[in-house]
């Protein structure tokens, strides 16, 4: 597993710690992990979410990211989104759909 895919799981599990220290920083390192590079971001946390050898903390928490990168209540931030996701390259599309029918189909 790569260096930075170790580091966002650790990061993720950070997501849930009670130290308030640590959530801000886990928070503020996932804002600027998004802004760096939305599509390698949501790329690896689709791995995360898919590879069943991850903690089940790390794995909620990738979860959780994707769907707030990917989605939203408010119908013109949805939007947006939507539109986002459809400049995203095919190929990419595809290998996140895949990741998300692996996670779901260890789980049924």
């Amino acid at each position: 597993m790569l260096q930075e895919t170790l580091q966002l799981i650790q990061i993720l599990e950070k997501t849930v710690s009670p130290d308030k220290s640590e959530l801000e920083q886990a928070s503020s390192f996932l804002e600027q992990a998004a802004a760096t590079n939305l599509l390698e971001f949501i790329k690896t946390l689709s791995e995360i979410l898919r590879h069943g050898g991850n903690s089940p903390v790390a794995r909620m928490a990738a979860g959780l990211q994707l769907k707030n990168q990917l989605t939203s209540k408010d119908s013109s931030i949805k939007a947006s989104y939507q539109h986002r996701w459809l400049l995203f390259p095919e190929e990419i599309r595809n290998y996140i759909k895949k990741n998300f029918d692996r996670h779901f189909a260890c789980i049924f």
